[in-house]
């Protein structure tokens, strides 16, 4: 029974592992927002800005992943950025109402 207990308490996200996943969420925000800026002014590159922005921020992820092998950071790091994404005026709505048609 003792051993099921480190291995659980193990298992949790420590502060430690919080402080790391908050590092790592802001570097990949950083990283996103710098890829996406050489993109996104060229109407044509637009479509590109996804591959641009994940070959930046891809080895930030799975550096993350190795850091905190644990279940909770990809968590924690798509709420963080989908809080970011939402504050900052990217709303996925916008789509849908773009594509409304003007009779």
């Amino acid at each position: 029974m003792n051993m099921y207990v480190q291995t659980m308490q193990h298992k949790k996200l420590m502060m430690k592992d919080l402080i790391t996943v908050g590092i790592f969420s802001a570097l990949f925000f950083i990283f996103m927002m710098i890829s996406s800026a050489f993109f996104a002014p060229n109407s044509v590159l637009t479509f590109l800005m996804p591959a641009g922005a994940a070959l930046l921020t891809g080895p930030i992820y799975l550096l993350m992943l190795a850091k905190v092998p644990k279940f909770g950071p990809i968590l924690i790091l798509g709420i963080l950025l989908a809080i970011i994404m939402f504050v900052t005026g990217m709303y996925w709505l916008w789509s849908l109402v773009s594509c409304k048609r003007s009779d």
